[in-house]
């Protein structure tokens, strides 16, 4: 995406400036697998469904 380039380009240039390393990462949502009910609650919550209404194998989206 054109826009994802472009928030990408001037995050890496402010971090040149501060001298701060640059991390990529996966789409990380949480720390450690225990986290994940904590997650579930929450992404029903933004999307107001209930926990039953969500699919129940949602990909992994912990820090590896």
């Amino acid at each position: 995406q054109p826009a994802d380039m472009y928030t990408i380009r001037n995050l890496a240039a402010a971090a040149q400036q501060l001298k701060l390393p640059v991390v990529a990462t996966n789409n990380v949502h949480y720390i450690s697998p225990g986290q994940a009910s904590q997650q579930r609650t929450l992404s029903a919550m933004r999307l107001n469904f209930r926990l039953d209404d969500l699919p129940p194998n949602a990909p992994a989206v912990v820090m590896r």
